[in-house]
């Protein structure tokens, strides 16, 4: 028998502070795509590390590849260069 899996918000960890505040800056009341690209990929983060599976890996890589480009400094969405 597995253990219940619970997943929980820590409203004090300083993303979710982030997150919050740029919310309720917002004139629309939503958040930019990439924004969203990282909660999602941060709600990944703790399923994975919560012990559930992924019935489709690509749902995690894909917006990891996506922050990986931005921190060496590529786009987001920059074009693959074919061979």
């Amino acid at each position: 028998m597995s253990a219940k899996k619970i997943l929980e918000i820590n409203p004090h960890h300083p993303v979710m502070k982030v997150m919050l505040e740029r919310l309720k800056a917002s004139e629309h009341g939503g958040l930019d795509e990439a924004d969203r690209s990282y909660l999602d990929l941060l709600y990944q983060m703790a399923l994975l590390n919560s012990g559930f599976l992924f019935e489709s890996p690509h749902e995690l890589t894909v917006p990891l590849e996506k922050l990986i480009r931005v921190g060496f400094g590529v786009g987001r969405d920059e074009e693959i260069e074919e061979i």
